[in-house]
């Protein structure tokens, strides 16, 4: 079978702005593709951060990054870069916990919820996701009418 490369590429607005994903356990997280721009941007400048720290802060060493530092560095780069946005979380049933770069932070800052953290993580790493032809795909199969769902559409489509 041939790779064809025009159905193949990234779709470049979709790996910045993201898409939408289903949690396991319900609820709607937007993400953006692994390694996007923003995210290249920021990593660079962390690692320069944690290259020349501040007294008493750690640091990366020669090429080894300290597994506490990639565990640091990877949490920053999930909320500033790859969660965009959710929909339908609850903080309790009926209380709703509108998405916030504070209540991510709160939220993916505990241990209780790595699950989700781990999920985004994997969505964001999911290369095919983001390609055209996948993209295409979901399109296809959507329904005619997504009430209250513009904002899919739109991402998918660019």
């Amino acid at each position: 079978m041939a790779l064809n490369l025009q159905a193949a590429k990234i779709n470049a607005a979709v790996s910045s702005e993201g898409r939408w994903v289903m949690l396991s356990e319900g609820g709607e997280v937007l993400v953006a593709r692994w390694d996007n721009p923003a995210f290249r941007s920021l990593q660079t400048k962390l690692q320069q951060e944690y290259r020349r720290p501040a007294p008493g802060r750690k640091h990366i060493k020669g090429r080894t990054v300290p597994p506490e530092i990639a565990e640091e560095m990877n949490y920053r780069l999930v909320l500033d870069t790859i969660l965009l946005d959710w929909r339908d979380i609850e903080e309790s049933p009926g209380a709703a916990f509108p998405y916030s770069k504070g209540n991510a932070k709160d939220l993916l800052g505990k241990e209780e919820y790595r699950w989700i953290f781990d999920e985004i993580v994997n969505a964001a790493l999911d290369e095919s996701s983001y390609r055209a032809e996948e993209l295409e795909e979901d399109i296809e199969n959507l329904p005619r009418s997504l009430p209250g769902n513009s904002n899919m559409v739109r991402t998918l489509t660019g």
